[in-house]
């Protein structure tokens, strides 16, 4: 097995911003191997364009806008949310083919989309998901976080929890994530689904600390994977989970039992920047009403997660650069890691056949 790589997709939509980075002073941020500049109108419309002036490809992102012109900080010739050049310092006629690429935009879930081919196809029937992050019955927190590795490797991550027990033994693991979880593997037609259990064992220690868990608990982790690059988790542990009735744990859209002690979701789009670096925007919700300051305290806790993460991807990442064709020795707890990759795969390939 080797740790293959693939074109980006680029019909697709891929968060670029959370909604309170994107303001009235533009900003850069490279996706898909593309530099993007995103500001907003003054009536508060997200706005992304190619961050490259068509006149000497200097970036736009360091320019002020006026009104709802960018101008670019080189020659002055401005650009309004459509991409037209609209203003040429000197000169009467402006060049009819004067504009920079403008994408399409969505803001929703509190996240700026773009959609990463050309803007007439934008379909928005293929938004992501996360409905939860809206629902009066779920408490929701994100933010944004920049990785230095193939954002694929970044899934990788998320399809394979069996590394929290070593990875994160100081905030949400154990070693019986490694040893004794049950794990299955559910493959679609459009996303793949891996479901793991923790059956009647204590909780990890900084659960039972944070939410004063004592005895035994079983524990599920439902993680799905939809291309190119979306995560959806669906997590949570408490006494006799495991077969509860009505309880559906093949899916991250079921509903936990009422007796459940802790039930949360993750909504992760991991982005591609460049080849070995991704942007990693994630939304998590916990079920029912989260005082804030309690809400600040489990975010704390998700930030040292996620960084510890990041530190263990990049190391991985700087090693794969010395030995890129190096063999990887296939494990049971792999099986939806590759087929999640070949669901990515496959994405790509059906796009450069259309």
């Amino acid at each position: 097995m080797k740790l293959r790589t693939h074109a980006f997709q680029r019909n697709a939509w891929y968060a670029a911003a959370m909604g309170d980075e994107v303001t009235r002073k533009p900003m850069r941020r490279i996706i898909l191997g593309d530099p993007v500049v995103l500001f907003r109108t003054r009536a508060g419309e997200a706005v992304a364009l190619e961050d490259r002036c068509c006149h000497r490809l200097s970036p736009l992102s360091p320019g002020q806008l006026v009104d709802d012109m960018i101008e670019c900080p080189y020659h002055g010739l401005c650009f309004n949310s459509e991409g037209v050049c609209t203003h040429v310092p000197g000169q009467v006629d402006v060049p009819e083919h004067a504009r920079v690429r403008a994408y399409a935009v969505v803001e929703r879930y509190g996240v700026v989309w773009i959609w990463g081919g050309e803007a007439a196809g934008a379909d928005v029937t293929k938004m992501p998901d996360w409905r939860w992050v809206e629902d009066e019955g779920w408490t929701a927190k994100g933010g944004y976080f920049s990785i230095p590795c193939h954002y694929m490797m970044s899934v990788d991550n998320l399809m394979d929890l069996s590394h929290v027990g070593y990875v994160h033994k100081t905030t949400i693991g154990s070693a019986l994530d490694g040893e004794e979880a049950e794990i299955d593997t559910f493959a679609e037609e459009d996303h793949v689904t891996v479901r793991r259990w923790t059956r009647n064992r204590p909780p990890p220690p900084a659960y039972a600390a944070k939410h004063g868990i004592e005895g035994l608990v079983d524990r599920w982790q439902i993680i799905e994977f939809r291309a190119p690059c979306h995560v959806r988790t669906f997590k949570g542990m408490g006494p006799n989970m495991h077969g509860a009735e009505g309880f559906d744990f093949t899916s991250a859209e079921a509903d936990a039992p009422e007796s459940a002690v802790t039930v949360s979701r993750g909504n992760t789009c991991i982005t591609p920047e460049t080849e070995t670096s991704c942007h990693y925007f994630t939304v998590h919700c916990h079920r029912g009403h989260v005082e804030e300051e309690r809400l600040d305290q489990i975010w704390t806790s998700t930030v040292e997660t996620l960084n510890q993460d990041v530190e263990i991807l990049a190391r991985t990442q700087e090693n794969i650069a010395y030995n890129p064709d190096a063999d990887l020795v296939f494990i049971h707890v792999d099986e939806g890691v590759e087929k999640a990759r070949q669901l990515a795969r496959m994405a790509v390939r059906k796009e450069e056949r259309a």
